[in-house]
């Protein structure tokens, strides 16, 4: 387990004051919610959390080995996963375009996932965050585990004030057709930018 109760508290601190400025991650969360209200909203906290969490267990576990495969090959990770989300935001942008409905429960899922699984920032942030709170004396996998899950707990209830307030806007925005026919844009612009700045960073 980490060293001490401390520790934890740091941690937990540190993770309340990162998640609580407004990034990239809040910034999809937000206009997911404004296009799809609070359920889509929730699902996009989820799969970022569920994103995080195996980031942070893969890290702890792997750290050294994956930390310098990730070195070695940054560029090309960076290109590749910048790819990847142009592509899954030019699709949700073709949707709103094309008339369908607002964002669907499981593309609010795909977008908060693939958009935390395959920013290169993430890995490289996490591995940077996590090995100050681990003890390298004792056994990682605990230490890991009890991270990810004190992770969720701070994490979620922040993200979720987010959306709640986006979810809110909402019911005012839909009273207009021209800001309810933009929001259905926004997802699909974040997950661009997100990989713009990605890109950028790594080149």
């Amino acid at each position: 387990m980490p060293s001490s109760l401390e520790t934890l508290v740091a941690f937990s601190l540190a993770t309340a004051v990162i998640i609580a400025a407004p990034g990239p991650t809040i910034a999809l969360i937000v206009a997911n919610s404004l296009s799809g209200g609070l359920r889509v909203g929730f699902s996009t906290i989820a799969a970022v959390l569920l994103a995080d969490v195996l980031l942070i267990a893969a890290i702890a576990l792997f750290f050294e080995s994956a930390s310098g495969w990730a070195q070695a090959n940054w560029t090309e990770i960076s290109l590749v996963c910048a790819a990847l989300l142009v592509w899954l935001g030019t699709q949700q942008i073709r949707k709103a375009a094309s008339g369908e409905t607002p964002l669907a429960s499981i593309d609010a899922v795909s977008s908060g996932f693939l958009s935390t699984a395959l920013n290169p920032k993430t890995l490289l942030f996490f591995g940077a965050f996590m090995p100050q709170f681990i003890d390298a004396s004792a056994p990682i996998a605990p230490q890991a585990l009890l991270l990810s899950i004190c992770f969720v707990v701070v994490s979620a209830p922040i993200a979720a004030s987010y959306a709640f307030a986006a979810a809110r806007l909402k019911e005012r925005v839909e009273r207009n057709q021209k800001l309810l026919k933009l929001t259905r844009y926004l997802s699909g612009v974040t997950l661009i930018v997100i990989a713009s700045v990605s890109l950028v960073s790594a080149l």
